[in-house]
């Protein structure tokens, strides 16, 4: 009987030594960034996205992938009518770890991004200026354009873990798209499994 304790003993301690060793490797976070989409006069909107990373070498290193949308509405003007502009973005990226402690982590990196752009753009009608000096309504229309571009992102965030899964976070991060820089400052609340 002592044997068969003794040995009921010894495997759950080895459960519970290696049950504690293992780390999570992956996390799953939710992210919305104050930012603009590369509109010139276009005012900051906001940027919901969706990351997943996954880390390597004892959590130095991190490949996060993530998806995100942009919508915003530019009230009509005597030049346009209202218009929707909405961004789909898809950002790759390899994160360095700076600190590492058990609460706190900060990382830096750069990586490829996709922008996937709808936008409306003013359709100027042109009319001769009658004679008789008569006032002219004019109604500008909107048609919209889309296409894809490929860019650089370069990000920093700052996590901090409220327990060994969940964790909440800053981050700081700029996109280089075509001939736009597009600053954004934004909260994450993650999942660590």
């Amino acid at each position: 009987m002592k044997k068969f304790l003794l040995s009921c003993l010894f495997i759950g301690y080895s459960l519970l030594v290696s049950a504690q060793a293992q780390k999570n490797r992956n996390s799953i976070r939710f992210a919305a960034d104050y930012t603009t989409i590369g509109v010139t006069g276009q005012q900051a909107t906001v940027r919901y996205s969706l990351i997943y990373a996954r880390y390597l070498s004892d959590d130095r290193l991190a490949l996060e992938s993530s998806i995100g949308y942009v919508s915003h509405y530019l009230p009509a003007t005597s030049y346009h009518q209202e218009a929707h502009l909405s961004r789909i973005t898809a950002d790759f990226s390899l994160l360095y770890t700076l600190l590492k402690s058990s609460r706190h982590m900060i990382r830096l990196g750069a990586g490829p991004s996709l922008w996937y752009r709808q936008e409306a753009v003013a359709v100027l009608a042109t009319t001769p200026i009658p004679s008789s000096g008569e006032v002219i309504k004019f109604s500008p229309t909107n048609t919209y354009q889309d296409g894809l571009k490929v860019g650089l992102n370069m990000a920093s965030e700052y996590n901090y873990s409220l327990s060994p899964c969940f964790t909440l976070g800053g981050r700081v991060a700029v996109f280089y798209v075509g001939s736009n820089i597009i600053p954004a400052v934004g909260l994450t609340t993650g999942f660590n499994f």
